[in-house]
């Protein structure tokens, strides 16, 4: 469990947070849901985990990972829980109305549909991109810019085109660095395609995510205040393991690391942008 809120919700934080900053955007409604997102999105990774206990603790490395598999837990205070989180998202999105619970039952389905039966799009080679890519990092950004009713701009289409990518390749990270493990259980992308072949396209979107937000800044489409967090998400893309040989040797503190400069990179960009504004 630690290692899911120490890799989503920093993420998720900043993401959701950043088309407010664009738009000098701060309001209650708006800290709200930006922070509804981030417990709903460390909830979804925390269900995934929990439905994968049984796979997990076949495997040394993920058995170490799994909160679930390390602490039996009530299924009643499970049940709690969960259902106290779903009241709790319901009364948040509820503020924007209509469009809200549309936007909520969407997010929902998106957790289900990828962990869970009939649909375990996780399992479902192709789908697995997809659902990820669309879900993990590209959506929280999408849902804030709809629900405050903010204005598209440049900036926002060029943030998107990164944070998809950036999620589909966190997606392929995950299962090079899994390959063996998930190949006793399902198939996914990665095992279609070859370690091999899926790592170039891994390396390939590692690129193209580089040179985008590098255009981004020379054309000045990103301001030079947002170099911060571009840097930090550079040494986050960077230092992702994806050889399963390295993971005993990655440190479980460089997340949590880059999760705190990130936050840092966004309050000292929020104020930078403040007093431009004042100024």
């Amino acid at each position: 469990m630690l290692s899911i809120v120490r890799d989503i919700w920093a993420s998720t934080l900043i993401i959701s947070s950043l088309p407010l900053v664009f738009n000098s955007s701060y309001s209650i409604k708006g800290f709200l849901l930006v922070f509804t997102l981030t417990i709903g999105y460390v909830f979804g990774f925390a269900l995934n985990d929990y439905i994968d206990r049984e796979e997990d603790r076949l495997d040394p490395n993920k058995r170490q990972k799994n909160f679930f598999v390390i602490y039996e837990l009530p299924a009643s205070l499970l049940i709690i829980v969960t259902l106290t989180l779903i009241i709790g998202f319901i009364y948040v999105f509820l503020l924007f109305n209509t469009e809200g619970i549309i936007v909520l039952a969407i997010l929902m389905f998106g957790v289900y549909s990828y962990s869970m039966k009939p649909f375990q799009f996780k399992k479902r080679p192709g789908f697995d991109i997809a659902i990820h890519g669309i879900f993990v990092q590209f959506a929280p950004y999408i849902v804030v810019i709809y629900l405050m009713n903010l204005k598209f701009q440049n900036i926002d289409l060029l943030i998107l085109s990164v944070l998809l990518l950036s999620s589909i390749s966190g997606q392929i990270a995950g299962q090079l660095r899994d390959f063996e493990i998930d190949s006793k259980h399902y198939t996914t992308f990665a095992h279609l395609l070859g370690f091999k072949s899926t790592l170039r396209v891994y390396r390939m979107l590692q690129f193209t995510m580089i040179f985008i937000s590098l255009y981004g800044f020379i054309t000045k489409i990103l301001p030079i205040i947002f170099l911060p967090i571009f840097l930090v998400g550079l040494v986050f893309i960077i230092q992702r393991p994806v050889d399963p040989s390295n993971i005993n040797r990655y440190s479980k503190k460089i997340n949590t690391i880059l999760g705190v400069l990130a936050i840092m990179s966004l309050l000292v960009t929020v104020l930078s942008i403040n007093l431009l504004n004042k100024y």
